[in-house]
């Protein structure tokens, strides 16, 4: 009888420790894909602001000099922001960043990310009002960026 409950005790722990495999799998891939793909955009365009930056001050074009300034500025907070948002997704657990979620803002975010590709296709996003849940904002924002952001 003992043997038998050590048994399913045994079978019980490598349940739980596959269930925990998978866990960390899945969050590992989602690591991934955020480093890979999310954080390259905004780098992308700091390079690309940057580049026109310096052009911009040989030819003494201060207006904009400024203007670009300020996008690279913009663009490094945000950059910045999702270095956080990012640190902070690798330590979840539980309910800790579980937060009342607005979708619209949170696609608002993504459709501002991924505005450049949007104007040189010439689309945009049309959606009827979202909810607010109670979610992972990052993970919101990451569930939209791959539809908005696929490169054909």
């Amino acid at each position: 009888m003992q043997q038998l409950e050590l048994l399913e005790q045994s079978d019980q722990a490598v349940k739980n420790l596959s269930r925990q495999l998978t866990q960390s799998i899945d969050e590992n891939r989602q690591y991934r894909h955020i480093s890979n793909h999310s954080l390259q955009e905004p780098l992308r365009k700091l390079r690309l602001f940057s580049g026109m930056l310096a052009d911009a001050a040989k030819r003494k074009e201060n207006d904009k000099t400024e203007w670009l300034a300020e996008k690279i500025n913009i663009g490094a907070e945000k950059f910045s922001k999702m270095i956080k948002d990012l640190a902070d997704f690798s330590v979840l657990d539980d309910d800790t960043f579980i937060e009342l979620t607005d979708l619209n803002d949170i696609l608002a975010v993504v459709c501002s990310q991924v505005s450049p590709q949007l104007k040189a296709k010439k689309a945009s996003v049309h959606t009827d009002p979202l909810p607010s849940l109670k979610a992972v904002s990052l993970q919101m924002e990451q569930l939209f960026l791959p539809l908005t952001s696929q490169r054909h």
